[in-house]
């Protein structure tokens, strides 16, 4: 039998030609590295082309992406006479942007979905907020994931001279606190924390707070 895909008048008998192949996953992050694999049955050569490029000649393919969003891949599989394509697309999405800023003697990162802080090269435990309070010498840097679950690490923030004489006890961010805020510990131990208005009247207690920040919200008070 003839191919039913034929590059020429049939003049020569060949296998049927069937265009295949597998991907790691069809959604990324800006920086993976796509990996492809031709499965095509009864080819001797195989053409990848990506967004209307070619890009490689070869049963496997592993391409660096550099730019968020949709991919389009086109598989060419071909034999002495027979010829046959498939098509994919994959989904790149960005990564979130990796600032760090200082204000006062906190570091801010940039604001996304989660965050991890790390102190020379190792993770900080429970250090996961957006704000982290620097409790001594060292390199800090932060490692930021977004809606897409693509992370990104920022550049190291270097803190030098701290000192139990120049650490502040709390820190307060913002300051002032408009709708709700964050209050930073220098150490953790159980203590009690109480809102005042301008008047001294008590307007709300936390009891028993043994972590090392104290998430605040002032829309219900």
């Amino acid at each position: 039998d003839f191919c039913t895909n034929r590059l020429t008048q049939p003049i020569i008998v060949s296998d049927n030609v069937e265009a295949d192949f597998e991907s790691n996953f069809l959604e990324f992050c800006v920086g993976d590295t796509l990996e492809l694999i031709s499965t095509s049955q009864n080819a001797n050569q195989t053409l990848w082309t990506i967004d209307e490029e070619l890009i490689a000649e070869s049963v496997l393919l592993n391409y660096e992406l550099a730019n968020f969003g949709e991919l389009d891949i086109l598989l060419v599989a071909l034999n002495e006479g027979c010829i046959d394509s498939t098509y994919q697309t994959v989904q790149v999405y960005p990564n979130p942007i990796d600032e760090i800023t200082e204000e006062g003697a906190m570091l801010i990162a940039t604001e996304t979905t989660s965050y991890q802080w790390i102190l020379n090269g190792e993770e900080l435990d429970g250090a996961t907020e957006q704000t982290y309070l620097p409790l001594e010498d060292g390199s800090y840097s932060v490692v930021i994931t977004n809606e897409y679950n693509c992370s990104s690490i920022s550049e190291e923030v270097f803190i030098v001279n701290i000192s139990e004489e120049n650490l502040p006890l709390t820190v307060l961010y913002p300051n002032p606190i408009i709708e709700s805020g964050l209050i930073k510990f220098k150490d953790i131990r159980s203590r009690t924390i109480k809102l005042l208005d301008i008047q001294g009247r008590e307007l709300k207690v936390w009891n028993n707070i043994s972590t090392q920040q104290l998430e605040l919200s002032l829309i219900h008070i």
